[in-house]
């Protein structure tokens, strides 16, 4: 209960709006879920063997996660619990884009076209990468393994990526208005 109670002042502290208290109430609903089913979700795995595929099994774990967050996430974005269930009812309407140019169409009316998909798609590819090196190495032995010219060179190179391409306009940080 104390897990509950938790989420939902911390919905409240985010809006006094019903929306945000059920965003918190999930979260915690979700998260004492997760405790009471453990042992019961560990034999699943073990009867289906599932613990033979490791891969699959954090990838649907993710999965799950990833769509139960992003579904409070509608109460969270939505004026009204009212528009919040409406959203909710028209999920199974929701057309999925296919092809190129469709998804830069989507980023373009989320905001994100032109010169913000310059400054992204580096950074993503970045990310990737970096990702991708963290299953091997320790990107900070890496990087202290490079000459001192290179490591530095990545650090600069990283520094004006940001000064470049980085958001400094005056527009106050979301919390602050809390």
């Amino acid at each position: 209960m104390n897990i509950i109670i938790t989420f939902i002042v911390s919905g409240l502290w985010h809006g006094a709006n019903w929306t945000f208290v059920i965003w918190g109430a999930l979260h915690g609903i979700y998260l004492v879920m997760a405790k009471l089913t453990m042992n019961t979700r560990q034999k699943i795995v073990l009867i289906i063997k599932m613990d033979k595929l490791p891969i699959l099994h954090i990838f649907i774990q993710v999965s799950i996660t990833f769509i139960l967050v992003s579904f409070t996430w509608i109460f969270f974005r939505a004026n009204s619990v009212s528009d919040a269930l409406y959203l909710i009812s028209n999920i199974p309407n929701i057309t999925v884009p296919t092809g190129l140019g469709t998804l830069l169409e989507m980023l373009r009316s989320f905001g994100c076209g032109g010169l913000m998909l310059i400054k992204l798609l580096p950074a993503i590819f970045a990310l990737i990468i970096v990702h991708l090196l963290q299953t091997k190495f320790s990107i900070n032995k890496l990087l202290d393994s490079f000459h001192i010219a290179i490591r530095y060179g990545v650090y600069a190179s990283l520094l004006m990526y940001i000064l470049i391409f980085g958001n400094f306009s005056s527009d106050t940080f979301i919390y602050f208005q809390f």
